[in-house]
């Protein structure tokens, strides 16, 4: 079956057997194309595009994933894990007779949100998604990395750069879907390497 897209007019094509899955759970088709539908679910994951704010709490510069033209107000990290207000003060009473969405929406525009998420990290400050890293720079989604910058989606390394799905490695540089490698660079699909250049593994 072919569809234009409602959103940005191209064809998809939707196979018969999503067809029948969708006849299944008894739900329509989509009518949005499948690269309209991944905007739509990333457009709430901020990663890479950060701005220059105030805290609306205690007013000090900071870096953000929302820019100040949020319709929400934005706590510097500090300032939002801290006691200096009150979350329960932002509940509200589920209305039956007003919808769902408009209610959710509504609070959505209320509640404070932090300037990123980051947990138990000491001198990451222009990365988002991080936890109990240290001295890491530009990125998303580190944990548990130290001394690193400009990856992504990265877990227990040390000392290395420009990588992405890259685990448990040191001194590494250019690494892609990487575990265990030690003082590689230009990679792609290795695990357990040790002063490589230029490997690809062939699945």
């Amino acid at each position: 079956m072919t569809q234009t897209c409602q959103n940005c007019k191209k064809e998809f094509v939707i196979e018969q057997e999503d067809l029948n899955f969708y006849e299944r759970i008894k739900v329509p088709p989509p009518t949005w194309c499948p690269e309209c539908r991944m905007i739509r679910r990333l457009v709430w994951r901020n990663e890479r595009s950060l701005y220059k704010r105030k805290c609306d709490l205690c007013g000090k510069d900071i870096i953000s994933m929302y820019s100040k033209e949020a319709e929400f107000p934005v706590y510097c990290n500090d300032c939002w894990w801290s006691d200096k207000w009150d979350a329960i003060e932002y509940g509200k009473d589920y209305d039956f007779s007003i919808n769902f969405f408009e209610q959710l929406s509504d609070l959505f525009k209320n509640i404070p949100h932090y300037n990123f998420h980051v947990v138990n990290s000491l001198g990451c400050y222009f990365i988002n998604f991080s936890l109990n890293n240290k001295n890491c720079y530009l990125g998303a989604s580190y944990v548990g990395c130290e001394d690193s910058a400009y990856c992504n989606y990265v877990e227990y390394n040390k000392n290395c750069f420009d990588s992405v799905y890259l685990n448990n490695s040191e001194l590494c540089y250019e690494n892609i879907d990487g575990l265990k490698n030690f003082n590689c660079i230009y990679l792609l699909n290795c695990k357990e390497c040790m002063n490589s250049s230029f490997f690809i593994k062939l699945y």
